[in-house]
């Protein structure tokens, strides 16, 4: 079955990504995000329309399943933040400074999962994370550096308050280019009624921008943001974010397994009709009986 997945080049060729397992952001669960040969990274998400059912018209051809994906750039900052964050916490020592290849191994993790499952946190492609393009050059922006043997090799600890001016810089140019995109304006369609000056309206810009940064965070980040902003958690919590389960299938394979999978709608169960209501339609006549041909 044809699966339609939207990518920001119209040259991506789905067949030459390769699948890497690594530890989602947010809730920690290994998934299978995709990267090209320049070793970009990419995330997958599915996405479903609202109300009745959809389909696809592609070549003439008709496709009644009408799910489609997103394929696009993932920033590899986001999955190494809270790698560093529990590298530094799993030393006996919270200053110590460490070698990329320590932060990203599965020994920094295994301490915090099952038993049944750290084989294959081992196999998975953790390893490579330090190989996936602008991570070397924009992990200043998490960490301490340090020059060990005079350019042999750098080691990084994981600073706070670097991270947290990092997200901030997220959510500022979210909040700068906030009004030009209609799906984010009618997102807080709402809010923006009930607010009058100028700076109530960049609160609701600067929450919905933590709120969409947050399905790439652990709450407690979200929570420094909200702070470091002054503004007060609201009931309404954000959106579950789902993302594709981890899988060994090459992308081809990965786009068939993923089509596979079908809605079984089980028809309601029909009422057993009382007595009274057997004898009534028992004596019902039809409605054609109250016509006369001319």
């Amino acid at each position: 079955m044809t699966q339609v997945v939207f990518t920001h080049n119209r040259d991506q060729d789905l067949n030459d990504l390769t699948p890497l397992q690594l530890p989602c952001p947010r809730s920690g669960k290994w998934i299978t995000y995709l990267y090209n040969d320049k070793h970009e990274l990419f995330e997958l998400q599915q996405v479903t329309g609202p109300g009745r059912k959809t389909c696809w018209m592609i070549d003439n051809t008709i496709h009644k399943n009408g799910k489609f994906r997103l394929l696009t750039p993932m920033d590899p900052l986001f999955i190494a933040l809270p790698l560093l964050e529990q590298a530094r916490e799993n030393t006996s020592n919270s200053g110590n400074f460490r070698k990329l290849d320590d932060i990203f191994s599965s020994e920094n993790i295994l301490n915090d999962i099952d038993e049944d499952i750290k084989m294959t946190v081992k196999n998975t492609g953790l390893h490579q994370l330090s190989d996936i393009s602008g991570l070397k050059e924009g992990i200043k922006h998490l960490c301490d550096t340090q020059d060990v043997g005079e350019g042999a090799f750098f080691v990084y600890r994981f600073n706070d308050q670097k991270a947290l001016d990092w997200l901030r810089k997220k959510v500022d140019v979210l909040v700068d280019n906030f009004s030009t995109i209609p799906v984010l304006l009618d997102a807080v369609e709402d809010e923006l009624e009930s607010v009058n000056d100028k700076t109530d309206k960049t609160s609701v810009f600067q929450r919905e921008s933590i709120n969409i940064l947050a399905r790439y965070l652990k709450q407690a980040w979200r929570q420094k943001l909200l702070d470091s902003y002054n503004l007060i958690e609201e009931v309404k919590e954000v959106e579950q974010y789902t993302a594709q389960d981890s899988t060994h299938q090459s992308p081809s394979a990965f786009f068939k397994s993923a089509s596979t999978k079908t809605e079984v709608v089980v028809p309601p169960k029909k009422t057993k009709k009382s007595e009274d209501q057997r004898k009534a339609a028992k004596n019902t006549r039809p409605l054609t009986s109250f016509f006369t041909k001319l």
